[in-house]
């Protein structure tokens, strides 16, 4: 499996040069502001955080394409040939998936502790958004991937996009035309964040992971399961 892993590092090293572009960036805005103006500790969480938000978006197109370069059925009769072939195929995309959700994580990390030693700012805010940004990462790679390894990568994400869609469309027709008086007053709904995210927040995450690393679990086994009808749609 690590020989699998190592396979993931050398196949997708091209495209780890657009992720590292875009982080340093981005880690350009995480430093350099508090450095150069004089924030306050609001504007520090907040460059902080969407400059997170955009490093996540940037490695989760990047993890969504580590399936395209395996598709094949060359490749999948080889590893079906070795023992325990498929167990491995699929955890090496998980692990790998998992170690740049991890490293994104360590680095936004080390640079949160920058900011707030030269602001003298607490980034306590941003750094537990980090952490949700990064529960929210694995667990969609948990959701897509199956449907990635059953349909292969192009069907998979054109199917997880239409389901999630659905979901969207039905919140926004509610949204629109359905009875919101059972959410109170926008007074009401405002003070419901600030009581949730200052008192719910620092709970949820210290759950979240429990929960969304047993739904990563729960996926890998799906997957196990589908890799091989998978590879009725892959090339030759």
């Amino acid at each position: 499996m690590f020989g699998l892993i190592y396979k993931e590092l050398l196949a997708n090293k091209k495209q780890f040069l657009p992720v590292l572009f875009v982080t340093a960036f981005c880690s350009f805005f995480m430093v350099v502001p508090p450095i150069v103006s004089d924030m306050e500790q609001w504007e520090v969480n907040l460059t902080l955080s969407f400059s997170s938000i955009i490093t996540a978006l940037v490695v989760e197109m990047f993890q969504q394409g580590i399936f395209e370069h395996d598709e094949r059925k060359v490749w999948q009769s080889f590893i079906c040939s070795t023992s325990d072939g498929i167990k491995n195929q699929i955890s090496s995309k998980y692990i790998f998936n998992l170690f740049i959700s991890s490293m994104m994580f360590c680095w936004c990390t080390f640079l949160f502790y920058i900011a707030a030693a030269v602001s003298n700012h607490s980034v306590t805010i941003a750094g537990m958004i980090l952490q949700l940004i990064v529960f929210i990462q694995i667990f969609f790679r948990a959701f897509e991937t199956p449907f990635i390894i059953r349909f292969g990568s192009k069907k998979g994400n054109i199917i997880r996009m239409v389901f999630m869609g659905t979901i969207v469309l039905i919140i926004l027709i509610y949204a629109l035309f359905g009875d919101l008086s059972i959410f109170g007053s926008v007074d009401d709904l405002i003070k419901w964040f600030q009581e949730t995210f200052t008192e719910s927040v620092p709970m949820i995450i210290r759950l979240t992971p429990a929960a969304v690393f047993f739904l990563y679990w729960v996926s890998y086994k799906i997957s196990c399961v589908l890799y091989l009808k998978g590879g009725e749609s892959y090339d030759k």
